[in-house]
């Protein structure tokens, strides 16, 4: 008799434990994102900020998605993507670069280039929301230099080295990922040869903490020889604005103007 209650106990205690577990609830959703950059909500706003759309998707650190778009394609700006139940990370990014490859949430650009993106943990369940607006701010911050002075007949190329910024992007932070030194070479357009005013530009991420830069210009011929070149040092800059040195260029004296702006709203001027 004893052996006979025990055993009902057992089960008793065993149906009772069983009743208090609660299977996660299994399924997946379509869910469709409309990227859109920072400042107007529309396809044709976006298309003027970014030639390229990447989307990818994580779980569990592991990459379960990527998705790549152009401007040309029909569906530009908007992305769907059947998703299980639980927790994803979304990393968005739209640029003008020819490539760009993510390792461990950061981007690396073939070119440092005008660039908006966005991150996002989502948890996803029978209750969310199938759809999604996206507004990616600009990661970018960018130098030009405006030639006040004549283009001379024999420039070919500009090469513009950046020291104290970055050449990829942390998505998640929007911040440059590590302080490396930019070089670019700018070939001049003969029809540019002769004008004055034309500017030359480069972008660049900033790291944490970091709000300036150092910069040089250097002014080649065809065969490599330096017609003049320009150092500037602690240049003030911050992630979507504009620095502009404006002065002449092939002379020793720069003897120009600086302007720091955000062409999206507000400008600062500084002179020397």
């Amino acid at each position: 008799m004893k052996k006979t209650m025990v055993a009902v106990l057992t089960a008793l205690v065993m149906v009772g434990c069983n009743a208090h577990l609660v299977e996660p609830i299994q399924g997946s959703k379509t869910m469709t994102f409309r990227v859109y950059e920072q400042e107007a909500m529309t396809r044709a706003a976006l298309e003027d900020a970014c030639s390229n759309l990447n989307y990818y998707r994580f779980v569990g650190g592991e990459l379960v998605n990527n998705i790549a778009q152009t401007s040309a394609d029909e569906d530009f700006g908007t992305i769907t993507d059947k998703m299980d139940y639980g927790t994803h990370e979304l990393y968005f990014i739209g640029h003008k670069a020819g490539s760009v490859t993510m390792t461990d949430g950061v981007a690396t650009f073939d070119k440092v280039n005008d660039t908006f993106s966005y991150y996002a943990s989502v948890v996803v369940d029978e209750d969310s929301d199938p759809s999604m607006a996206i507004s990616m701010p600009r990661r970018v911050a960018k130098f030009e230099l405006v030639a006040a002075d004549a283009l001379p007949t024999t420039l070919s190329t500009v090469v513009v080295t950046i020291e104290g910024a970055a050449t990829a992007l942390d998505v998640k932070s929007g911040l440059g990922a590590s302080v490396a030194t930019q070089t670019k070479t700018i070939t001049v357009p003969t029809s540019n040869i002769g004008k004055t005013n034309c500017t030359f530009g480069s972008y660049v991420f900033l790291p944490d903490g970091v709000e300036e830069v150092d910069v040089t210009y250097t002014f080649k011929d065809a065969d490599g020889g330096t017609l003049s070149e320009h150092a500037f040092s602690d240049v003030p800059m911050a992630t979507n604005y504009i620095t502009r040195y404006t002065g002449n260029a092939f002379s020793d004296d720069f003897n120009g103007a600086v302007t720091a702006q955000n062409e999206w709203g507000g400008e600062n001027d500084f002179s020397f």
